[in-house]
């Protein structure tokens, strides 16, 4: 992506903080991971939220390339998860977030509306509804086409707007790609029923400081431009219509961890029966020293 990468659309962000509005502070210049540019980083100094201050405008960035594990994140192939749904580790993803969503849910005596705020190729969507969940995804750019193809149903931006209200929205490992995090937060709280559930997935920058946040290696800023601490989700959501909860671990943290390792590793393609099992023994040590999965979630008031 060097090549012409000066031509590139950017976004200036500016310096109040995009959650609470207080100016935020420079921590310092990052170089582009895949591109030749150089990014300024900010953070708040009140609600701790850190951010790229001159991102790259969204639709350079997510194209055919992307989704097919040859953009800005190549650890991430949708084309081969689409069609390899039994076979690829991102299976351990999608079953960790539906644990996680029918034990916060509880028992329904209906069958429960879920919405996957950027569904990517739609593998989520599929595996709710396996499981009985009436689920459909959102999804723009060329990520939507291949979900079509594969008959995953998708909702436009006017279908949405017209939607009966869900009873769950998940965004995983969407937050992170949201310039206006007010509205994103704002546009989910408008589609969830009362009393739904708001779960995502997203890094957690609160250990990282200065040049350990700079050096970090989540912050991707050709596509990962927001970063919240738990602290910082807690008060983005309750300004937009939620409570805050956090909830216990469970089984499905631990394999959301196990996919977490294993996309870090490299590896696409489950291993033979499903190993390795010892990452779920150590998961809790990952979430802990890594901070991944300490947000609280939101439930609609």
């Amino acid at each position: 992506m060097s090549h012409g990468a000066e031509k590139l659309e950017r976004i200036d962000r500016g310096v109040a903080c995009p959650v609470c509005g207080t100016p935020s502070i420079t921590v310092g210049s990052k170089h582009g991971t895949f591109s030749s540019l150089d990014f300024e980083v900010r953070r708040c100094p009140s609600c701790q939220f850190a951010y790229v201050r001159d991102p790259i405008a969204s639709h350079e960035m997510y194209g055919e390339a992307y989704y097919h594990g040859r953009g800005a994140d190549p650890s991430v192939d949708y084309v081969y998860e689409l069609k390899n749904p039994s076979r690829t580790v991102r299976e351990y993803e999608w079953r960790g977030v539906l644990e996680i969503v029918q034990r916060a849910l509880g028992p329904r005596t209906s069958k429960p509306r879920w919405l996957d705020y950027g569904c990517g190729t739609g593998g989520l969507v599929r595996h709710a509804r396996t499981a009985g969940f009436d689920a459909y995804g959102f999804e723009e750019g060329f990520g939507a086409q291949l979900a079509r193809q594969a008959n995953v149903p998708l909702l436009d931006r006017a279908a949405l707007a017209e939607a009966p209200a869900f009873d769950v929205v998940t965004a995983v490992e969407v937050l992170e790609h949201v310039f206006d995090v007010k509205e994103f937060l704002a546009s989910v709280r408008r589609v969830l029923a009362p009393g739904g559930l708001f779960f995502y997935t997203t890094g957690n920058p609160a250990k990282k400081r200065g040049n350990d946040l700079l050096s970090w290696g989540y912050l991707v800023p050709e596509i990962h431009v927001s970063f919240y601490e738990p602290g910082t989700m807690d008060l983005a959501l309750r300004e937009a219509g939620f409570r805050s909860e956090y909830i216990a671990p469970s089984s499905g943290h631990a394999d959301i961890v196990r996919y977490k390792v294993l996309k870090g590793l490299g590896l696409k393609a489950r291993l033979p029966i499903g190993l390795p099992w010892g990452l779920r023994t150590i998961s809790p040590l990952v979430r802990t020293v890594t901070g991944v999965l300490a947000h609280p979630i939101g439930i609609a008031v």
